[in-house]
């Protein structure tokens, strides 16, 4: 079960780069069993989350699977990054699990 705190889906440490502007992506797949409460995903960028998420599934699709992506520019000037996507329910129930499905996160850089 996915609980209400943040737990990380997918996480990636960028090393090595050098100072420019970079397109950062990201995709996944979500599905949540409850039509009553919410779904959060968060992009964060180290420890700031630069991203939110925030669905109620409708009650017609409450069952089904739903897409979400983005992508941003960001100027980098240290060598190491780290990304990560985290998700969470607005409150937790019984025997209700949460899931993330193909998930991707893209950076190169741009200028």
């Amino acid at each position: 079960n996915v609980l209400a705190t943040n737990r990380s889906a997918l996480a990636m440490t960028a090393s090595g780069m050098t100072n420019g502007t970079y397109r950062l992506g990201w995709s996944f797949t979500w599905r949540y069993p409850r039509s009553t409460t919410s779904y959060i995903a968060e992009l964060f960028i180290g420890t700031t989350s630069s991203w939110q998420l925030f669905e109620e599934p409708s009650e017609a699709g409450a069952n089904e699977r739903y897409s979400a992506s983005g992508f941003t520019y960001l100027s980098i000037t240290g060598s190491v990054e780290t990304f990560d996507i985290r998700h969470r329910v607005e409150t937790a129930a019984a025997n209700v699990t949460a899931s993330m499905y193909e998930r991707c996160i893209e950076l190169w850089k741009v200028n």
